[in-house]
């Protein structure tokens, strides 16, 4: 017998795909015929080589015992054999048989002839869509390298006009802000990076921040970031340390220092106007009202070797616990509370604003009559600040 397990001899081509499946499950299901187990399009095919015909009959109906009644009419598709018997098939299993007979496959020699050509087709045909299939993956592949390679050209482009924008903005400060932030955290740094020799690290890192100071959107978003962070009421904000983000605490120090007009009390829209205007190398106007955000002019008392100087600086106006006082930012990127009147530290060089804050209120509230006294004597001894006199003055 020939073996018809891959064939339908062409009884499925110009189907729509949910045809073919269902006329293959058709024709494919196994059924028990005359004792023996075959399926139902090689029971079709050895019966029509032995004569039998297909055939139907229209409103066919037999008497049913369970019904107790006929059933209804219905056309009953067969194959009808030459002893006047017949085996019921399905419309489709009929169909097929229509097919073989009108195709002349039923002649052994021309069915296997369309079987090897079947076979070849099937073959050229798989061949054909895995060369189909290899070129589309190369063409995706070299559009995907293409566009990869156009975008690190753009960004390679970008990367060295962020480095010349942000060469210009260092070369308005006398002590590189990148340089001075690296020393300050040196020690830490290298006791993380153990390996990392000081020249290679301080030459990447240039690199690196010069780049992001030239990128205007980027250095907008961080400092939105990071004071939003620090503002943060919850106890869980993130800390930036050397020790636990050692380069986003660079990147924070150095955005900080270049962009010093920056107040942790700024606004999104007003951090981006002082980020526009460094960028646009212009003076930020800014509002004239100064409540705004509370940043003012003071002086705090600076101690050189035993000499007293009070030294101009800005931060913004507090009141603890009934003390006038600053916030005063640091080189050393931390906080300090300084008194209005004599320029005296009450809190000093803490991480955060909030921690100076705290440590200011804890101290006057537990000293407030010590610090009294230390504030007449200080006046006393190194006098008023110079702001009292320009009020005076005005």
């Amino acid at each position: 017998m020939m073996n018809l397990k891959n064939t339908y001899f062409g009884f499925t081509n110009n189907k729509k795909p949910m045809q073919v499946a269902k006329i293959k499950n058709t024709l494919d299901k196994l059924w028990r015929f005359d004792g023996e187990v075959m399926s139902m399009k090689e029971y079709v095919f050895i019966k029509l080589q032995e004569g039998s015909k297909p055939n139907f009959e229209e409103n066919y109906s037999y008497y049913s015992r369970r019904l107790d009644d006929y059933t209804k009419p219905k056309t009953l598709y067969k194959i009808q054999h030459d002893d006047n018997t017949y085996t019921e098939v399905t419309k489709t299993a009929y169909n097929y048989a229509l097919h073989l007979i009108n195709n002349d496959l039923l002649n052994e020699e021309k069915a296997q002839l369309f079987i090897d050509n079947e076979k070849v087709e099937k073959e050229q045909k798989e061949r054909l869509e895995q060369e189909r299939a290899q070129k589309e993956r190369e063409e995706t592949e070299a559009k995907r390298q293409k566009e990869e390679q156009e975008h690190k050209e753009r960004r390679e482009r970008k990367q060295r006009e962020w480095h010349l924008i942000g060469e210009k903005i260092l070369d308005k400060f006398e002590v590189n802000p990148i340089t001075s932030i690296l020393d300050n955290h040196w020690e830490k740094i290298k006791s993380i990076y153990v390996d990392e020799e000081k020249e290679s690290f301080y030459n990447a890192m240039h690199e690196k921040f010069t780049i992001m100071l030239g990128n205007q959107d980027y250095c907008i978003h961080y400092l939105q970031m990071y004071v939003e962070n620090e503002n943060d009421t919850d106890q869980n904000k993130r800390e930036y340390t050397i020790e636990g983000y050692p380069t986003m605490k660079l990147e924070k120090d150095i955005l900080f220092k270049v962009f010093d007009n920056v107040s942790m009390d700024d606004k999104n829209i007003t951090i981006t106007a002082k980020v526009k205007a460094v960028f646009e190398d212009r003076e930020y106007k800014g509002s004239n009202n100064t409540s705004s955000n509370n940043v003012q002019k003071f002086y705090w008392l600076k101690n050189d070797n035993g000499q007293h100087n009070f030294v101009e600086s800005h931060g913004k106006k507090l009141n603890i616990e009934g003390i006038k006082a600053y916030l005063k930012y640091n080189e050393d990127n931390t906080y300090s509370i300084v008194e209005e009147q004599t320029g005296l530290n009450i809190a000093t060089n803490k991480a955060t604003q909030r921690e100076a804050k705290d440590v200011a209120s804890k101290a006057v509230s537990m000293n407030k009559e010590k610090l009294e006294t230390l504030i007449q004597n200080a006046i006393k001894r190194y006098g008023l600040s110079p702001l009292y006199k320009e009020q005076e003055t005005v």
